[in-house]
C-alpha cells in the first residue's frame, strides 16, 4: 500500500508541473493540438445537436450578436493558436487572456497552462489552478483533470484530497486515457479524500488499464489483479 501510494503522489506531481522530459514549449503544442482537435469535434457535435432541436424563439438581433460574439472569440483563439505556432506565447497569453475574460473555457484552459508552464507569463500556480477551475466549471474534462492533480498535491492550491476525488471523478469517462480513473482509483485504495474502498479502486484501475493506462496496469500487477 505504501509503494502504490507513493507512485500516486509522484505521478500526480507530474501531472500538476507537467514535468515530462521533453521541453515545456513542445509539451504544451502537442496539448494545444489534441485540445484543438477534440474542441472541433464537440463543436460540430454541439452545431448538430443544435440544428436538430427546436429552439424558443428569440429576437433575431440577440441570436446575431450572439453569433458574432462567439465568432469574435473563435477568430481570438485562432490568433493565439497561431502565436502558440510561432512560439510568441507573451502574445498568445494576452489572446487567451482576452477570451477568457469573455468565457471561453478552451482559452481558459489554456491561459491555466501558460501560468503552469510559465510561458509568455510569469509562472504562477495559482493564478493557474484559477483559471483551470474556470474551465473546469464549463465541464472541460482536460481543466477538471489538472486541477484535481494541483489539490492532490497543493501546487497552487491548499493540498484538499477530498477536492481532488472530486475533480477526478468528474473528469472521468470523458477519453483522457484512463488518467483521472488512475488517480482516482488510487486514492480509493488508499483512502485519500474518499473512504477506502479497494474494490472500488481495482474497478477504475481496471477502467483505466483498458484505456491504455501503463501507471494502471501496474498498479493492478502489484495488487495481484493482473
Amino acid at each position: 500500500m505504501k509503494r502504490i501510494t507513493a507512485v500516486f503522489l509522484c505521478l500526480a506531481l507530474v501531472a500538476a508541473e507537467f514535468a515530462y522530459s521533453e521541453s515545456v514549449s513542445d509539451k504544451f503544442k502537442k496539448t494545444k493540438d489534441k485540445i484543438v482537435q477534440e474542441t472541433k469535434e464537440k463543436t460540430e457535435q454541439l452545431k448538430t445537436k443544435k440544428e436538430n432541436k427546436k429552439q424558443q424563439e428569440k429576437p433575431a438581433a440577440t441570436k446575431e450578436a450572439k453569433l458574432s460574439d462567439s465568432s469574435n472569440v473563435q477568430d481570438i483563439l485562432d490568433k493565439a493558436y497561431d502565436e502558440v505556432d510561432k512560439d510568441d506565447y507573451a502574445s498568445a497569453a494576452k489572446l487567451f487572456a482576452k477570451a477568457a475574460e469573455k468565457g471561453n473555457s478552451t482559452a481558459q484552459h489554456f491561459l491555466g497552462l501558460l501560468y503552469n508552464f510559465g510561458l509568455g507569463v510569469e509562472k504562477n500556480n495559482a493564478t493557474a489552478a484559477y483559471w483551470f477551475e474556470k474551465a473546469a466549471n464549463h465541464g472541460l474534462a482536460n481543466a477538471q483533470h489538472n486541477l484535481g492533480s494541483m489539490y492532490a498535491t497543493g501546487n497552487g492550491v491548499k493540498q484538499d484530497y477530498a477536492a481532488a476525488a472530486q475533480w477526478y471523478e468528474k473528469a472521468c469517462g470523458q477519453g483522457l486515457g484512463g488518467a483521472p480513473e488512475y488517480y482516482l482509483g488510487v486514492m480509493y485504495y488508499n483512502g485519500l479524500g474518499v473512504n477506502k474502498n479497494e474494490a472500488e479502486a481495482r474497478r477504475l484501475l481496471q477502467i483505466a488499464a483498458d484505456q491504455g493506462s501503463e501507471d494502471a496496469k501496474d498498479a493492478l500487477k502489484q495488487l495481484g489483479a493482473l
